[in-house]
């Protein structure tokens, strides 16, 4: 289960976004998170970091195409 700051850090190439890129790249066990993390991850990108909703958005939609059932 990812946490919000996880995501956020994979989607500004954090210092963690490694980490984060080699579990969503693990196939042997789907990487999910959760309803409210993920709006958390559109609030901290959207309202805190000002990238426009839709950067946001087709970044999230560039996770999900790698096949990973969030």
């Amino acid at each position: 289960m990812l946490d919000a700051s996880a995501v956020v850090a994979y989607v500004l190439d954090e210092p963690a976004a490694d980490q984060v890129e080699t579990l969503l790249e693990d196939t042997s066990e789907p990487t999910m998170i959760s309803a409210v993390n993920l709006a958390e991850v559109v609030d901290q990108l959207v309202r805190r970091r000002g990238r426009k909703p839709a950067e946001v958005i087709e970044s999230l939609l560039w996770i999900r195409a790698g096949n990973q059932p969030w």
